[in-house]
């Protein structure tokens, strides 16, 4: 019975311990040290280390770190947590182009560059350092990317491929006024007209189509393209 009682008793002790292998905050340190203080002036060291343990749950070699904290310092304190956060995300050159270029990427497919389809494309690019979508977002800022109004009349003047529709469009004007068809004027219709957004990123680097086809970049999202091809004939 003795010998059964006693591995019952060895079993809680190690379950307890193993449940409470935690960091113990002052306020604990104080309640296990005034048991042990309190056991220890009837017992013997061991004896009240042990004891204390069985009433506390707290391992053994814990109450002992408390006990020589206590003599040590004269006082308890909280533990001390590892307060490192994540690496912070530092962009060599090569990666800031990496990133400028896959938001041009979206820009060259006249597609939406949100932040969620930018983090998705760079998980996908091994020259860029994988990082949280803010910590994306602030790369963005720093290679001087901002998310602002789209300035849709600059982009229907500026737009190269607008400037080449128009040349053709007058081009063919002369010859249907030649051939003297008739030409009936309706409403415009955009063949992209579904591009509305107010906002989107614009990169600040990039100040004319010159620059933009020099470097291999682009001047952004295209404004509207062309008129549907029944709006004269």
């Amino acid at each position: 019975m003795e010998s059964t009682n006693g591995t019952s008793g060895s079993t809680e002790s190690q379950g307890t311990s193993r449940r409470l292998r935690k960091a113990l905050k002052r306020d604990a340190k104080e309640i296990v040290l005034n048991v042990f203080n309190y056991l220890n002036r009837t017992m013997s060291q061991g004896d009240a280390l042990a004891r204390c343990e069985s009433m506390t749950g707290v391992p053994e070699w814990t109450i002992r770190r408390v006990v020589h904290e206590k003599k040590k310092t004269g006082a308890t304190t909280d533990p001390k947590f590892n307060l490192k956060g994540r690496k912070a995300v530092k962009l060599d050159d090569d990666s800031k182009m990496a990133l400028r270029r896959t938001v041009h990427s979206f820009f060259f497919r006249n597609v939406i560059p949100t932040l969620k389809a930018i983090h998705a494309a760079i998980k996908e690019n091994e020259i860029i350092p994988q990082m949280s979508v803010e910590v994306m977002r602030k790369s963005l800022h720093e290679i001087n990317f901002r998310y602002e109004t789209r300035n849709r009349k600059s982009v229907l003047i500026e737009r190269p491929e607008i400037v080449a529709w128009r040349r053709k469009y007058l081009l063919e004007m002369i010859e249907y006024r030649r051939q003297s068809r008739k030409i009936y004027y309706l409403d415009e219709t955009w063949v992209n007209a579904g591009h509305t957004v107010k906002k989107t990123w614009i990169d600040k680097n990039v100040v004319s189509n010159r620059q933009a086809s020099i470097e291999g970049l682009s001047t952004g999202l295209r404004g509207p393209s062309k008129i549907d091809r029944n709006s004269c004939w």
